[in-house]
C-alpha cells in the first residue's frame, strides 16, 4: 500500500515537473498568466511566466514589451532597456516600446537619448500624445518655451483627457506671456 502510494506521488510530482518544464504549457496560457500576474502586481511571477513564454516564442512582441514592463517596474531598467530594444529591432514601428526606450533613457538622465527616442517615435506616429507630452516636456527643460507650448499643445490635441497636459501647458502659456 506505501509503495503504491509512493508510486502515485511521484508520479504526480514527474507531471508537474514535466508541465514547469515547458510541455503541455500553451503559449497563450502563459500570456494570460503572465498578464494576469502583472495586473495583480505579483511582478515575479509575471515575469516568469513571460520568460517562459518567449523561451516558447522568442520573436514576440507582445511578451517581450510585457516583459520590459515588468522589468521596469522591478526597477531592474537595464533589463527592460533590452527587452524594449530587442522589439525596436524586431518591428520599428512598434511604438510602445519605442516610447518605453525614451521613458528609460529619461529615468537615466539622458535627455539626448529621449529626445531622440521620442521624435522617432513621432516619425512614425505623429499624434502619439506620450510622444510630444514627453518632448514638450524636455524643450520645457531645456528653456525653449516656445517649442514646448507647441509640443504640449499637440499633445493636448491628441489626448485632451490628460489633466498633466493641461496644467503645464496652461503654466508655459503664462510663463511665455509674463518673460516674453
Amino acid at each position: 500500500m506505501r509503495r503504491a502510494a509512493a508510486v502515485i506521488l511521484a508520479l504526480a510530482a514527474l507531471l508537474v515537473l514535466i508541465r514547469t518544464e515547458g510541455f503541455g504549457v500553451d503559449f497563450n496560457d502563459l500570456l494570460f498568466s503572465g498578464a494576469d500576474a502583472h495586473y495583480r502586481g505579483d511582478l515575479s511571477t509575471a515575469a516568469a511566466a513571460f520568460e517562459a513564454a518567449l523561451r516558447m516564442e522568442p520573436g514576440n512582441s507582445f511578451a517581450r514589451n510585457q516583459l520590459g514592463l515588468v522589468y521596469a517596474k522591478q526597477h531592474e531598467f537595464n533589463r527592460a532597456m533590452d527587452q524594449f530594444q530587442q522589439v525596436a529591432a524586431m518591428e520599428s514601428d512598434n511604438t510602445f516600446a519605442r516610447l518605453w526606450i525614451g521613458i528609460l533613457y529619461l529615468q537615466e538622465g539622458d535627455l539626448d537619448r529621449a529626445f531622440g527616442s521620442f521624435t522617432e517615435l513621432l516619425a512614425i506616429d505623429e499624434k502619439n500624445a506620450d510622444a510630444c507630452y514627453f518632448v514638450g516636456t524636455i524643450y520645457y527643460v531645456r528653456r525653449n518655451l516656445p517649442e514646448a507650448i507647441r509640443y504640449l499643445k499637440r499633445a493636448r490635441d491628441a489626448d485632451s483627457q490628460e489633466p498633466e497636459t493641461h496644467y503645464r501647458l496652461a503654466r508655459l502659456k503664462h510663463m511665455y506671456l509674463f518673460f516674453s
